[in-house]
């Protein structure tokens, strides 16, 4: 008797929790007329994602021309560098040459004279 009285208390304990949750109408399958600012929204919605897909492409088109024009520079510096060893060294010439002051030739001044 005992375990028939356990029962039936579990079971009034615990049902009316399970009758709780289920939803009190059922769920309404008529579709809503959408208003036009709604439908303009959802436009913009739908090319602002058009735009965004097109910049990511040109994005990732500038990246691969950037690594490409990055890989041809440093080849040319490469190039450059190669070539300077190559050529031998020539003593470097002094930019301006004096000449030393002899009776025929007067030594020129450091300073231009003033006017």
């Amino acid at each position: 008797m005992k375990l028939k009285t356990l029962a039936f208390a579990t079971l009034v304990a615990f049902g009316g929790a399970a009758f709780a949750q289920a939803p009190a109408t059922a769920p309404k399958t008529g579709t809503k007329v959408e208003s036009p600012t709604i439908k303009a929204d959802k436009d913009a919605i739908k090319s602002d994602k058009a735009e965004i897909k097109a910049d990511k492409q040109k994005l990732k088109e500038d990246k691969t021309k950037l690594r490409a024009d990055k890989k041809a520079e440093r080849a040319t510096k490469k190039a450059e560098k190669k070539a300077e060893a190559a050529t031998p060294a020539t003593p470097a010439k002094p930019v301006t040459e004096t000449k030393s002051a002899t009776p025929a030739v007067p030594a020129t001044p450091a300073v231009p004279p003033k006017k």
